[in-house]
């Protein structure tokens, strides 16, 4: 059976958290929903990093070709951000701008919204979303792809270093970036050290990348060390739990909540639960609902402003949003994948 697992589901809602996290900033009100010390939102892109990091890791062992590996990473990424990116630019964008088309399509910023496309993010269009609560920003979900894409960067290197060596030594160079990424995770969070503060790289923050890094690096480790580490349904949910209590700790606890919240939803994710193993038969659609949820919201919040609630603004986002998701994955993710290269398994490197 295609969909065994309760991934599809995991990722549904985390996107869907995504889109509650948001709502609050997008409309300026008080009582963000928290979870582990973090909105409901950053919550969420966290749990993406972990299962990214699991599967991607699982897809080099077993098909360690860089050619093959940038193709297949890039068809799963880029179609759904080129939809939304020329969507946002060339449909919504006219349509909000208060400038003339002429003026608007002649933009500087037109221009340089493209440079998503290449992951350099840029969150303004021209004179679009001005005078909104939370102005200016058209798309605030593009900043985690920069982040994604240099984890995907180095699975690629660890590969190539690896493979200098033996298959086997990629675990272990693996587990040594882990532990170099963990350690630069807790200076900044558990010492409250500013060498991260201000740093930009790419245009992206290099301390919002330490921040996430660590999940998708714990879950590639979870993948290859999967043989010594039990999975159990029963000590997932109870170490949530735990997490849940101690995330209210005054202590540094974020090293704690990296490994509770990996081992949680990879366990989890793993099993085979009715009806949920089947949540993604009609399509994949989380990255889409990731990427299309902030441009909706801002659009709502441009028409309406603060006469829809909270409850009414989340609720629309969120039915727009799958709409735009399912057309994404049907229209284009569907059949851009279609073309991802296959390569017979390596034995050897799966073990």
């Amino acid at each position: 059976m295609k969909h065994s697992n309760n991934y599809d589901f995991i990722r549904l809602v985390a996107a869907t958290l995504v889109i509650v996290g948001h709502a609050y900033a997008l409309l300026a009100l008080p009582g963000t929903p928290v979870f582990f010390r973090v909105s409901v939102s950053t919550y969420a892109v966290k749990v993406f990093f972990v299962l990214s990091g699991y599967l991607v890791v699982k897809s080099w062992v077993h098909d360690p070709h860089v050619w093959r590996f940038i193709a297949k990473r890039g068809l799963r990424i880029l179609p759904a951000l080129a939809g939304v990116v020329v969507l946002s630019a060339v449909v919504m964008g006219p349509f909000v701008t208060t400038l003339g088309l002429y003026e608007y399509f002649t933009h500087l910023q037109f221009w340089l919204y493209f440079s998503n496309l290449r992951f350099l993010i840029a969150y303004s269009l021209p004179a679009v979303f001005m005078d909104n609560i939370y102005p200016y920003a058209v798309n605030g979900s593009l900043w985690s792809l920069p982040a994604e894409v240099f984890m995907y960067i180095l699975v690629m290197l660890t590969g190539i270093l690896a493979a200098a060596f033996s298959g086997r030594w990629f675990a272990r160079f693996w587990v040594a970036l882990t532990v170099v990424v963990l350690g630069l995770n807790t200076l900044a969070f558990g010492f409250g050290s500013q060498i991260f503060a201000g740093k930009v790289v790419y245009g992206t923050s290099v301390f919002a990348v330490v921040e996430v890094s660590p999940y998708f690096l714990v879950g590639g480790c979870l993948y290859l060390l999967r043989a010594y580490i039990p999975q159990s349904a029963l000590l997932a949910i109870a170490l949530m739990v735990v997490g849940y209590y101690i995330s209210y700790s005054v202590y540094p606890v974020e090293l704690a909540l990296i490994f509770i919240t990996s081992y949680a939803v990879i366990t989890l994710g793993n099993m085979s639960t009715p009806g949920i193993n089947q949540f993604g038969r009609f399509g994949d659609i989380s990255y889409g609902v990731y990427l299309y949820g902030f441009p909706v919201a801002q659009l709502l919040s441009w028409g309406y402003g603060h006469d829809l609630s909270i409850y009414t603004h989340m609720g629309l986002t969120i039915l727009i949003s799958y709409l735009f998701a399912f057309a994404s994955w049907h229209l284009l993710e569907k059949r851009a994948l279609r073309f991802k290269p296959r390569a017979a398994p390596i034995a050897a490197l799966a073990k």
